[in-house]
């Protein structure tokens, strides 16, 4: 019924905007095409660059502040490297046992 006053209103047909109203609406939640997620990201960044230089500058700061206190420390690295080799090296002594 809305439709029907605005179209009046605009001077446009009735027909016209009830045929308009009765085509299958898009979901804008679903996605047109499937893409990987990088490149969505990649999108919303390029957006933000050209609408908000300094809000990506802030988020592009947070990012580096998290990255630098968050890296592991050369001890923690090869603690992790060393957990890793003992690891395979389990697997393989039970994969070995296991086939004999």
């Amino acid at each position: 019924m809305r439709k029907r006053a605005l179209a009046q209103r605009a001077g446009e047909s009735v027909d016209t905007v009830m045929a308009d109203a009765g085509a299958q609406p898009t979901d804008p939640l679903q996605p047109q095409e499937s893409r990987p997620g990088y490149q969505n990201v990649e999108e919303v960044v390029q957006t933000l660059k050209t609408g908000a230089p300094l809000l990506i500058l802030s988020m592009e700061t947070v990012v580096d502040q998290f990255n630098n206190r968050f890296k592991a420390t050369p001890e923690e690295d090869t603690y992790r490297h060393i957990c890793m080799l003992v690891a395979d090296a389990c697997q393989v002594i039970f994969e070995a046992e296991i086939g004999n």
